[in-house]
């Protein structure tokens, strides 16, 4: 699993489900499945920013009039978002470090991506009644070798700060919900979705950071 599989790979997650609504910064390929499975709402529109998917999301979008493509300053506004009700808020990163923060534009010191959706949504779930910010992302990159949960994120990497860090982490190794826990609680729970190879040097890692607190 990549991060560029992830996106459609969640929605895949969803098509068992009813009545759900969509309302997002991109309207994806799986839209169409889950569509075709009965899995939202039939009265409620279908709000996005853009169409990021291929011919048959295309042709989708030409037939159904339920889906409606809005400008940033609606589909990324807090105060819009806000009054989504119970907005489970999906988005993929880069890199997450042991205090919960999140990087989804810089790799190896390169700008890989721009900020996107990633703290508008974070901050519109944290806003709304029953809502959830959730951050997605594999464990390891380069066949893994290379953690994707750090120690700490480099300077100039952070794109959701801890201060903000109310969200839940999801990787193929599990969930950790960071809300209202303490740094140390959240350390704990962020290395139990790291991977098996990389957890006892970022356990050693935190253990050095802890000194400084």
């Amino acid at each position: 699993l990549t991060g560029d599989d992830l996106p459609d790979t969640v929605l895949a997650e969803l098509r068992d489900h009813r009545n759900l609504k969509l309302f997002g910064g991109m309207a994806l390929d799986g839209l169409v499945a889950l569509e075709a499975a009965g899995a939202l709402d039939p009265d409620a529109p279908r709000v996005a920013g853009g169409l990021y998917g291929g011919q048959r999301l295309i042709e989708h979008a030409r037939r159904d009039p339920r889906l409606r493509l809005e400008p940033v300053s609606v589909t990324h506004d807090l105060a819009v978002l806000a009054r989504q009700p119970c907005l489970c808020a999906v988005n993929s990163a880069l890199e997450v470090d042991l205090f919960g923060q999140v990087n989804g534009e810089r790799l190896d010191g390169r700008l890989v991506s721009g900020v996107g959706g990633l703290a508008d949504f974070l901050r519109g779930a944290r806003a709304s009644e029953g809502g959830a910010g959730v951050v997605v992302l594999p464990s390891t990159a380069a066949k893994g070798t290379v953690s994707r949960i750090r120690p700490l994120l480099d300077p100039g990497s952070t794109t959701i700060a801890r201060s903000e860090a109310e969200l839940i982490l999801v990787t193929e190794h599990g969930v950790a919900d960071l809300r209202g826990l303490d740094l140390d609680a959240r350390a704990e729970a962020i290395l139990a979705i790291a991977a098996p190879q990389h957890q006892a040097e970022l356990a050693a890692a935190w253990g050095e950071i802890k000194r400084g607190f």
